[in-house]
């Protein structure tokens, strides 16, 4: 992809990514000045700004739902500031272990919204939130541990 790819594209590439796991797509489209500035990552991964970061949650998350998918149902663009917002729906089997949970087979549908910056074809910062509370019902967790 070119330095000079939309929004659009780098969002569509992004789902690509999580969908995979595939790290050349993140090489290709994510900075490595990138900044998340929601520090509350996936449980499990590390936090750490730049591709690595992205890339360990990414991992985690494939790990937990090696299914999982991700799918863009609202995508909105400011394209003089640069940023977009998407609503997303992530589904898939709870296979391996995430948030402390061990894995339970159960399927999930989890609403999250994220909130990127991008800059010379390339995404420079996110926020991303996502249900957790909704997700840690789903897989049957009954008491909610404290993030």
């Amino acid at each position: 992809m070119s330095t000079h790819a939309t929004p659009h594209q780098l969002t569509m590439r992004l789902m690509e990514f999580l969908n995979t796991g595939d790290d050349s797509i993140a090489d290709e489209i994510i900075s490595d000045n990138y900044n998340e500035i929601d520090k509350n990552t996936v449980p499990g991964a590390s936090h750490s700004n730049g591709k690595s970061g992205v890339k360990a949650q990414v991992h985690v998350m494939r790990a937990a739902f090696p299914d999982g998918h991700w799918e863009v149902q609202q995508y909105i663009e400011l394209p003089e500031e640069g940023r977009i917002a998407t609503q997303d729906l992530w589904t898939g089997t709870h296979l391996g272990p995430f948030m402390g949970v061990p894995a339970t087979g159960k399927k999930i549908h989890v609403l999250a919204f994220a909130f990127s910056k991008m800059q010379d074809g390339k995404i420079i910062e996110s926020n991303m939130m996502f249900d957790k509370l909704g997700l840690l019902q789903q897989l049957g967790v009954e008491r909610i541990p404290l993030f």
